[in-house]
Formats: structure tokens, sequence, C-alpha cells
């Protein structure tokens, strides 16, 4: 794998879209951000609190156990990431994102009602939800680096998946 320098010119048409196919659902099945919230076994209520509990809790680690155990620790760390990275956004894109990510779990909401009930255009808010989709790129620190970098040559690559 190639080294990514952190002044690596980002394509942040393909990187919004890397960060949005993170958290949008497709037909009906669950977001890549919906099935991590549920391998952490909590629920998004956790990022509308203002205490994120990290206090240990009672886990059994027998032999069959053992790959359960690590797999929802893995879980509940990259689930951290995106909390930190989406507490990281600037308020005024955040809560747009919140707003259509987070809250909107359910998908009963359309974009354009979710847009209209923070006062903005459609245009408005497509514009300061990219901005919040960049800055969750620019905050996250997990496993994944959900940029798209810019080569030299004008093609793109991912170095990490989202």
């Amino acid at each position: 794998m190639e080294q990514i320098s952190l002044l690596d010119e980002v394509d942040e048409k393909a990187t919004i879209e890397n960060v949005r196919s993170f958290f949008k659902s497709n037909h009906n099945r669950p977001s890549k951000f919906e099935r991590l919230v549920a391998q952490a076994g909590t629920s998004t209520d956790d990022l509308k609190s203002s205490i994120w509990s990290d206090m240990p809790k009672s886990v059994s680690v027998e032999n069959s156990q053992e790959n359960k155990v690590f797999r929802r620790m893995e879980a509940q760390s990259q689930l951290q990431a995106c909390l930190l990275s989406i507490k990281n956004i600037p308020l005024k894109y955040r809560r747009l994102f919140i707003s259509y990510y987070v809250d909107n779990i359910y998908h009963d909401r359309q974009w354009t009602d979710v847009s209209t009930a923070h006062g903005y255009s459609r245009t408005e808010a497509n514009e300061h939800m990219n901005k919040a989709l960049l800055w969750f790129a620019d905050a996250y620190v997990g496993e994944y680096d959900f940029h798209i970098y810019k080569k030299a040559d004008k093609h793109t690559t991912n170095v990490g998946l989202a």
C-alpha cells in the first residue's frame, strides 16, 4: 500500500460520496453506520446524550464467547470514533447531519423535510451537508480513511474503506 501524506489532494466529491455511502441505507438494508451501532450493542440515542459512558461492562469471556466479545469491543471502538468525529463537525453543519443520519435512522423523514425544518433551501442544505461529510472524513481517526485521494495522473484511489 502506498503511503499517503496529510497534504495529498483529496477528491472532495468522491470523499463526500464515500462518507455518504457509510451513513446512507439502500433498499431497506441498514447502512454501515446502523450496522456498526447494532454490533456495538448500543443505539443512536447515545449520540444525543451529553455523556458517553465508557465505563467497562461486565462481560463473560468464555472460549466460545471470545470472538463475539472481541467483535463487540471493536465495534464499540469504531462507533466511538464515529461519534467523536460527528461531535467535531462544526455545529452549523452538525445539526443537519445529525437530523438526517442519526435522528432519522428509521428514514421516516425525507431530505426535503429535514432541510426545510432547519430553514434551508434544498441547495443550501446540500452545501451544508457536503461540508459536514467532509468534516467527518477529516475528523475520523478510526480504522478506515474515508478520504478518496487524487493521484498525479487524475485517477482517484481509496486508501482504506468506508
